[in-house]
């Protein structure tokens, strides 16, 4: 007797997961790919077993919703995460893979991403180093909202101040509520980063000790101390 190959469904529109194991990432793949009407997709409290690479690829996928907040070792911990879906406009993770990326994915408007760290998850660093790929990677989007356990210290490079970049240190400095440093590189060329720093002092903090301090291209590093005195800036 043979059995049929599964053809999809090729009507379903919504599908919810939970507290499902996947064995196979091509396993799961190819059953993203064989619903091709599929709008929504969440997979919440999912285990994924020794995945390498979970990818993504539903050309219909308006809203995706992964949580992956279990142990290391069933998590997304070691995967790369790529997500091809080019009608997507709604994206939330709870975890932290190894990385994230959205190839032709151009209709991106929101973004919610928690980093989960700690002794079996991501060190606070590299929650960092993914926090920048991802940020290069969805920079169109309309609302990002990024939320982790623990941010003590963020350094923005290339820093020109544009209207999106001020937004972003004000949105840092109002949730990051045991922010310690917040560290600034500028850009090569701009001329008035004095008056930056002035608009960037009268943000309000949501933490006591942050510090700030600004680089200068070229590595030369002046702190906001040094601010009560004149200089080149």
């Amino acid at each position: 007797m043979e059995v049929p190959e599964f053809s999809g469904f090729t009507r379903l529109q919504s599908l919810y997961l939970s507290m499902v194991k996947f064995l196979d990432s091509m396993l799961l793949g190819t059953f993203v790919s064989g619903c091709p009407v599929l709008e929504s997709l969440t997979m919440h409290n999912c285990k994924f077993h020794d995945f390498k690479i979970l990818d993504i690829a539903a050309p219909r996928l308006k809203n995706l919703t992964i949580n992956a907040l279990a142990s290391a070792n069933a998590g997304l911990f070691n995967c790369e995460v790529i997500v091809a879906c080019p009608s997507l406009v709604s994206f939330n993770l709870l975890g932290t893979p190894s990385s994230l990326s959205f190839p032709g994915t151009n209709s991106l408007q929101n973004v919610y991403i928690f980093f989960n760290h700690g002794p079996e998850h991501r060190t606070v660093e590299e929650c960092h180093h993914l926090m920048d790929s991802i940020l290069r990677g969805i920079c169109n989007i309309k609302v990002l909202k990024l939320s982790a356990a623990f941010l003590g210290s963020v350094r923005l490079l290339d820093f020109r101040g544009s209207e999106n970049e001020l937004e972003l240190v004000r949105f840092l400095l109002k949730k990051g509520v045991v922010l310690e440093t917040l560290s600034i590189t500028w850009l090569r060329g701009v001329e008035n980063r004095w008056e930056i720093i002035l608009e960037i002092k009268k943000f309000p903090t949501s933490s006591s000790n942050v510090a700030f301090t600004f680089f200068k291209p070229g590595s030369n590093i002046y702190s906001m101390r040094d601010l009560d005195h004149d200089h080149d800036l």
